[in-house]
């Protein structure tokens, strides 16, 4: 039997991937944002933020 592994590999590249400049972002903007004390700091961080809060509140886990 001849297994096609293809689809696999795709799914580990791209996670991968994903994971690498996910990290790399999210490094750089938190070295951006460890001095920054403007104004604007509650709404980029509350914007920052939704993605961590925003799946539990839409599946109602509040």
């Amino acid at each position: 039997m001849n297994l096609d592994l293809s689809p696999a590999w795709i799914s580990l590249k791209t996670a991968t991937t994903a994971t690498f400049i996910t990290f790399a972002l999210g490094v750089a903007i938190a070295r951006l944002m460890y001095g920054y004390r403007g104004k604007a700091k509650g709404i980029i961080d509350a914007f920052l933020t939704a993605p961590i809060v925003l799946p539990p509140t839409v599946l109602g886990f509040l």
